[in-house]
This record gives structure tokens, sequence and C-alpha cells, in this order.
């Protein structure tokens, strides 16, 4: 900024300017000017409070960035079957969890406007891309260490590669880290899993949304625990009235099937 230029601007008004001033305003107009700055401060307090209350709102109940979930109210977190001293109960509970919609096909457009790197090429359409939802990986991770604990504890050779379990733990990590949640949950007698009351998104929704017919990659991972030497294989799983059908069913008609692990 030159001095020169703002040579003739003044913050403080001419001694004596003031009362000038002053004088030369009317009862009338001070009152009204009163009035329209009270109006005026009225306003804003009406304005921030909205801006406050509508970043919360956002802050508190966003919509996730692709399925669009909202948060709700949700469990209090609490000890569940998957944490049973029956080991025949808890290994039923996580084997029931089903990782396989977590493998997803989208448009390289769709990737391209959301910033998003492109996925490895979609066996069944080149113009789409691979993707792993992120929710899906995480619990598919969980299961592999989980799988590797019990084998551990049976005493059965690892089924598992140590490359993998250490990918998920520190993936998990990542995770954790980067939400950095702020929660806080009560501790109450001993069991600091007691009373916390989560705000959580609908995994039967989340499912949902990874199935739709678009985006559906035909996937099934046959056996979670294995390393597939024919990755294809997992593809070949697209259902009848899928836009995939077609071209998977060509595939395999040419190709045949092999066995997934030999």
């Amino acid at each position: 900024m030159s001095p020169s230029k703002y040579k003739d601007y003044q913050i403080l008004e001419e001694e004596g300017k003031e009362d000038t001033i002053r004088r030369t305003i009317s009862p009338r107009s001070r009152h009204a000017f009163l009035l329209a700055f009270a109006f005026s401060v009225l306003l804003n307090v009406i304005c921030l409070s909205y801006i406050a209350l509508h970043w919360h709102g956002e802050t508190t109940n966003s919509l996730s960035r692709f399925a669009q979930l909202p948060k709700q109210d949700g469990i209090h977190l609490t000890k569940t079957p998957f944490s049973s001293a029956n080991d025949t109960v808890a290994d039923a509970e996580w084997e029931a969890l089903d990782t396989t919609p977590g493998t997803i096909t989208l448009p390289d457009e769709f990737a391209q406007n959301h910033g998003i790197r492109t996925g490895m090429r979609f066996p069944w359409d080149e113009s789409q891309g691979l993707y792993v939802i992120k929710g899906f990986h995480n619990l598919h991770c969980l299961k592999a260490i989980r799988r590797s604990f019990r084998e551990y504890q049976q005493d059965i050779p690892q089924s598992q590669n140590a490359g993998h379990i250490l990918h998920c733990l520190d993936n998990l990590r990542q995770s954790t880290m980067c939400t950095a949640s702020d929660d806080l949950i009560p501790v109450v007698s001993n069991e600091v899993e007691a009373g916390l009351k989560m705000q959580c998104r609908s995994w039967e929704k989340l499912t949902t949304w990874a199935l739709d017919p678009e985006r559906h990659a035909c996937y099934d991972y046959i056996d979670e625990y294995r390393h597939a030497k024919h990755e294809i294989e997992r593809f070949g799983f697209c259902p009848e009235s899928s836009r995939y059908y077609p071209n998977m069913k060509e595939y395999f008609d040419r190709e045949g099937h092999q066995d997934p692990w030999t």
C-alpha cells in the first residue's frame, strides 16, 4: 500500500467535529438510528445462529460421500455375540458377515468427477474400474485377523499370510487415526465399552447401494481366507439380470472355468 495514495485517509475524526455532528442530529433521527442499529444487530444474531445450527447439523448428520447415507442415533456400545466366550457362537457370527458386496465397479467418468484414481479394469466392461468399499475392506481385515488368532488358539497351521495380517493391522490403524473419534466412553463397572451411544450409518443400506446392478461387480471371494491363483473366477457370479452377464457368460463359455486355487 502506497503511503502517498492514502495520505488523506484518517481513522480519527478531526478535533471538535464529533460534537458538531452530534448537535446537528435531531432526537427523532437519533431514535430512528438506534432502532435501525438494534434491528441490524438482531438480524446478525439470527443469521449467525442459523449458520451455527446449519454447520452443526452438517457435522453431526452429514451424508456419506458416495452412498449418501445419513448418520442416525444408533446402538449403545456393548458386548455382543461376536465376543461370546462360546467359540462356536462367536465363530458363527463372524463367519456370517458377508464382505463380498464390497467389491464394486464404477465408470471412469464417475471416478474422474469425484477425484478418485481410476481402478484396474473390470473384466466384463473395460470402460469401468474396480473399487473396494472401505467399510467392507475393514471388515474383511478384522475377519482375517480373527481367523489368524483362532488358528493360533487351536494350534492350527496359519492359513493367513503374515504380510496380509500386517497390512490389515496397519489399514485399521490408519482408519482409526484418520477418523480421530472423540466420542467419550463412560467407564462403568470396569467395562469401558458400556454406555456409549453411537451415531451410526445403516450397514444394510450400504450393502444395498453396493449391490445395485450398475455397481455390482459379480464378485464372490468363494473362500475369503485363501489367495486365488485365478482371480477371474471370483468375478463369475453375475446374476442373469445383470447387464454384465452376457460378457461373463461369453468368456467362460469360451475359456471354461478353472480351480481358483491351483
